[in-house]
């Protein structure tokens, strides 16, 4: 294993986001990424899935409007907060959790899954492809998705700030 990607996670924080949907579908919930490497990350997908999914054993569907994910082409040595559109829970104990597909410094692929297993990534994956994303979106097709934040805190400000603006 790599010493920088066993510094590498992601975790979905549990409330669900007052905000409102542009999809009727989309339920936001804050999620914490974390790079707690001396040394930045490359090509950094976040997909926002089921907390039983397993990486190439389970195939996720986006529909065309709803592509729960986010895409950074670097992350520093940080802990950053972001927003990220999800599914919503559902019964029998299955939630909304994240994935984390990344390269290290060294350009070695890794994904690390909901059950916080680190798997290194022989074979080049095209992400989207195995996603179902349609495009890679460059500009953030809703308000939230560009906000980062160093808190989460700074994350609930900005929240009372966007619900204000609605009044």
């Amino acid at each position: 294993m790599s010493d920088q990607a066993s510094k590498i996670y992601v975790h979905t924080l549990d409330d669900n986001l007052p905000l409102k949907s542009v999809d009727n579908h989309t339920i936001y919930r804050p999620i914490m990424i974390g790079n707690s490497s001396s040394e930045p990350i490359y090509q950094v997908w976040v997909i926002s899935v089921i907390n039983r999914y397993s990486f190439g054993k389970t195939k996720i569907q986006f529909d065309d409007e709803n592509h729960n994910y986010l895409f950074l082409p670097i992350l520093t040595p940080q802990i950053v907060y972001k927003i990220i559109g999800t599914e919503g829970s559902s019964m029998g104990g299955i939630r909304p959790e994240a994935l984390i597909y990344f390269k290290d410094s060294k350009g070695n692929r890794w994904v690390r899954d909901p059950k916080g297993n680190l798997t290194f990534i022989k074979d080049k994956i095209d992400i989207p492809r195995e996603f179902n994303i349609h495009e890679i979106k460059e500009v953030p097709s809703d308000l939230y998705e560009r906000f980062d934040f160093k808190s989460i805190d700074e994350l609930k400000e900005k929240l009372e700030e966007i619900k204000d603006s609605w009044i």
